[in-house]
């Protein structure tokens, strides 16, 4: 290889911010995918329960928000159309990942660990309402199975084709 291909080939590399990185930390930045096995809430979520109707596949983007960490897909589909700044999102942090959404009023928050090839943790719904006297947090447990990501984008692009 010559050496003006290989300054080439290096500043690729490095405008896409991984040079110098191990190959571990490389596959970290692919985007992954998961199926979501959610448990029941306790307590029961009630006329909520469709603001915190997560999705039962998701997609850990690589792309960062500007200041929050990166995208998530898909949204929970709100009742209402209703968007919160930087969410859905996600973040990383050893073998513990947190994935947030939000409409500005409802937050639903998971917070998983690594254990083996699954991320198991829980979900918490968050409300704008604080009633007197306060009510206890509703909580389900949640297991993420990786999935392709192919098939996700499949399924997503034929569901919005459905929606036209």
């Amino acid at each position: 290889m010559s050496k003006l291909a290989t300054s080439l080939a290096i500043a690729a590399v490095g405008a896409f911010g991984v040079a110098c990185r191990s190959d571990a930390q490389i596959r970290r930045l692919v985007p992954r995918c998961y199926q979501l096995e959610i448990g029941p809430w306790r307590p029961v979520l009630g006329s909520n329960e469709r603001y915190h109707r997560l999705p039962t596949q998701i997609r850990l983007d690589t792309t960062s928000w500007p200041t929050h960490g990166r995208h998530l897909e898909p949204n929970i589909a709100y009742p209402y159309a209703r968007s919160f700044p930087e969410t859905p999102r996600w973040r990383g942090s050893g073998d513990s990942i947190s994935l947030l959404w939000s409409n500005g009023f409802s937050v639903t928050r998971v917070m998983l660990i690594q254990h083996g090839a699954n991320l198991a943790g829980e979900a918490v719904a968050e409300s704008d309402d604080h009633p007197i006297p306060t009510k206890p947090v509703p909580r389900a447990r949640v297991v993420a199975r990786a999935a392709s990501c192919a098939e996700q984008g499949a399924r997503a692009s034929k569901s919005s084709l459905l929606r036209r």
